[in-house]
């Protein structure tokens, strides 16, 4: 089951890469939708119980990069999107803080 989610999170990501560097005009919709899709489908495809802190790095150092890249990429993100990313840095922070290992 692991490795469909894996499979999805790459072509997902792929169609997401190939969609901003399209050169063409990019729909703001597009990042609304594939930004947390692609935040969803790493936390199952990479992440474990186990390790939830680390679980929650990798998916809030890839929405960084994401949000980055879209910022870097997009001529105009929309209104909605900081909001949508602001959630998923939010839930991921404060996993990450709550699970960090004392020491």
């Amino acid at each position: 089951m692991r490795l469909k989610f894996q499979i999805a999170f790459f072509v997902t990501l792929f169609i997401y890469l190939a969609i901003l560097f399209s050169g063409e005009y990019v729909s703001v919709y597009y990042t609304y939708y594939l930004l947390p899709l692609l935040a969803f489908l790493a936390l199952f495809a990479f992440g474990s119980l186990r390790k939830i802190n680390q679980t929650a790095k990798l998916v809030f150092v890839l929405t960084l990069f994401l949000l980055i890249l879209t910022l870097a990429t997009v001529s105009y993100v929309g209104a909605y999107l900081p909001t949508i990313v602001g959630i998923i840095f939010m839930v991921s922070g404060i996993i990450m803080y709550l699970t960090k290992k004392k020491g």
